[in-house]
């Protein structure tokens, strides 16, 4: 006999610059009903994107994007943390050094940065190198590397 726990469903729509689209979460199994959900909006203008989202009706958040040509980008998004009650920032700029290379970072209201170098081997393999932390606390950096295949 099957058993489902859970079932997830999504719906995605547009018409010329607007994109909106919604997504939930239901549990089948213990407590039957909405688990999570989410809503979403877009509007996106030649080199310019906004988005807001809003969490489970009560975490909002939102994107803004500008990409100022062809090899270098810049992102900024605004969050809130419901089990910290605060209003979260972060500013991103991607580089493109060339076809194979891009660097991008990346640094929060929470104190953290962060950097990644990817490399594009070859049309189906890349290795990226990241490292992040707080400046502030020497013990909070991580660094790793990834390779991806496929």
């Amino acid at each position: 006999m099957l058993h489902l726990k859970s079932a997830n469903a999504s719906i995605v729509a547009g018409n010329g610059p607007f994109t909106v689209g919604a997504d939930a979460k239901f549990n089948l199994a213990d407590k039957f009903g909405l688990s999570s959900n989410t809503i979403g909006l877009g509007y996106s203008l030649n080199s310019i994107f906004v988005g807001l989202r809003v969490a489970d009706f009560k975490s909002l958040s939102g994107v803004l994007s500008y990409s100022a040509s062809n090899i270098l980008s810049f992102a900024g998004k605004t969050w809130n943390c419901s089990k910290e009650n605060k209003q979260f920032f972060g500013l991103a700029g991607v580089y493109k050094c060339n076809d194979k290379t891009s660097i991008k970072v990346k640094g929060s209201s929470c104190g953290t940065v962060s950097a990644s170098v990817k490399q594009f081997i070859d049309k189906k393999f890349t290795v990226t190198g990241a490292v992040e932390g707080k400046p502030a606390d020497s013990s909070s950096w991580k660094w790793g590397v990834n390779a991806t295949l496929g």
